[in-house]
């Protein structure tokens, strides 16, 4: 268990230098940005779960993957075209 969370939290470390460089650039204030970031995070934990669940219960398991499958690749191409 602890191997996976270091494992799926490795991200983190650079993507919060990063995000930290890009809102300093913005001229948005750190404490801000974080705050901004960590309710979008919060959010998506108490949709997720009701969301995954509905999902799950009209397709099975398959189709809550692939819909989380088409959001990321939706979030992909929406920051391939901003960057």
């Amino acid at each position: 268990m602890i191997l996976a969370d270091v494992a799926f939290n490795t991200p983190l470390v650079p993507g919060t230098v990063l995000f930290t460089r890009e809102a300093e650039k913005a001229g948005i204030e750190r404490a801000l940005a974080f705050g901004a970031t960590n309710f979008a995070w919060a959010s998506g934990y108490a949709a997720g779960a009701f969301l995954g669940g509905m999902l799950a219960d009209l397709g099975g398991d398959a189709l809550s993957y692939l819909s989380l499958a088409a959001v990321c690749l939706l979030a992909l191409l929406v920051l391939r075209r901003v960057a």
